[in-house]
């Protein structure tokens, strides 16, 4: 009886010790985890070496991406998850100790698929990307080559005539940061229009390609 008395005093401490113990570690996972799900809401514009542009609009749950040969497109932002869509494939936004960005796709794209895996963005002093309305490129387009290309804008589609035949095809937008795209080829045609008001397109296709595009 006396071992049975002396067995259970040495116990009981022993279970409020673990108990406190097991409270003290659940809140601090609570507390980790609290932590971690909150995702830093990034703003403005940001830019990597390469000359890529990001303006994050978290008010739009959208962000606009401008690359160096100077594409604009917009695509979703969902700040809750600090994560962007582009090209299909979902990026992962990871603040680094600098307070930079890198972007960390989710996913592995086809060979030579663009792609903005490990591209780190820091942010830039002032905004610039200027996102225009697509609605400014309907009408009709020609170039050196003797390619005449109407946009129907409203409609979505385009046509096109030269020495080589004539064709018609889709205009779409995927709202995944690439832009507008004209199906030209298979993967699409970026549509880019500069700042002088002709445009280019970003395609491997005779006739199209490292051609300037102005309003006829």
């Amino acid at each position: 009886m006396i071992e049975r008395i002396f067995s259970r005093k040495r116990f009981l401490p022993v279970v409020l010790l673990m108990l406190i113990t097991m409270a003290i570690c659940m809140g601090c996972k609570s507390d980790a985890k609290s932590k971690d799900s909150t995702a830093v809401v990034f703003d403005g514009q940001w830019i990597d070496d390469n000359g890529n542009k990001i303006l994050f609009l978290p008010d739009e749950a959208a962000y606009v991406l401008e690359t160096p040969s100077g594409r604009i497109g917009k695509g979703a932002y969902v700040a809750e998850n600090g994560q962007i869509g582009f090209n299909r494939f979902i990026y992962d936004l990871n603040v680094q100790e600098d307070g930079s960005i890198s972007l960390r796709r989710n996913g592995s794209p086809a060979n030579e698929e663009e792609s903005l895996d490990g591209a780190v963005f820091r942010q830039a002093e002032q905004a610039d990307i200027e996102l225009y309305d697509i609605a400014s490129l309907a009408g009709t387009w020609g170039n050196e080559q003797g390619v005449h290309l109407t946009l129907d804008i409203d409609a979505m589609e385009c046509k096109w005539t030269s020495e080589l035949g004539l064709g018609v095809g889709t205009l779409f937008d995927k709202f995944d940061g690439r832009g507008l795209l004209m199906a030209l080829d298979e993967d699409g045609s970026a549509i880019i229009l500069r700042s002088d008001g002709t445009m280019i397109i970003e395609t491997e296709e005779p006739g199209f390609k490292g051609t300037v595009f102005s309003r006829e």
